[in-house]
């Protein structure tokens, strides 16, 4: 079982500080792990937990990382993802075999350039991952990515 809490506190720099707590319940016991800004020294942006818990996804400098539950054993499954910068909104199926998240590149025109979005998904044994659903550009922005209970179908919504 596992439970997701945030604590909210302001440090003694006066700055907000995030502390996300996950909190597993096995048959052992419970223990905690606590979610900073680093993943073993690497600094993390977007996350998200398998579901069955065991491993996180996440975002550090542009790639994709796989870690087992404790943070300590991590290895990149998306470490070049060529015109397609800055993966966010991951997002696990509910079986786990595949990973869902959002990506942009940036195109020039006559106008200048202009951002170009687009929704993915990927094993997290790695490999080649395969782009979903149509591109959106200009001001067009992917608001959240969400798997069906089943798993068979992504849901999306932009604007």
């Amino acid at each position: 079982m596992k439970q997701f809490y945030t604590n909210l506190r302001v440090g003694s720099n006066g700055f907000l500080s995030v502390h996300q707590f996950i909190f597993f319940l096995d048959r052992y016991g419970c223990y905690r792990l606590v979610i900073d800004d680093q993943i073993a020294g690497m600094p993390v942006g977007f996350r998200d937990f398998s579901p069955s818990g065991d491993r996180i996804v996440f975002v550090s400098q542009d790639k994709l990382y796989i870690a087992d539950q404790t943070g300590t054993v991590i290895r990149p499954i998306l470490e070049d993802s060529g015109p397609w910068k800055y993966p966010w909104r991951l997002q696990w199926s509910p079986d786990g075999r595949l990973i869902a998240y959002t990506a942009h590149r940036e195109v020039t025109s006559e106008s200048g350039k202009s951002p170009v979005r687009a929704i993915f998904v990927l094993s997290p044994d790695g490999g080649a991952p395969r782009q979903i659903g149509p591109e959106l550009t200009g001001t067009e922005h992917v608001r959240w990515v969400n798997w069906t209970p089943d798993g068979k179908h992504l849901m999306y919504r932009f604007s």
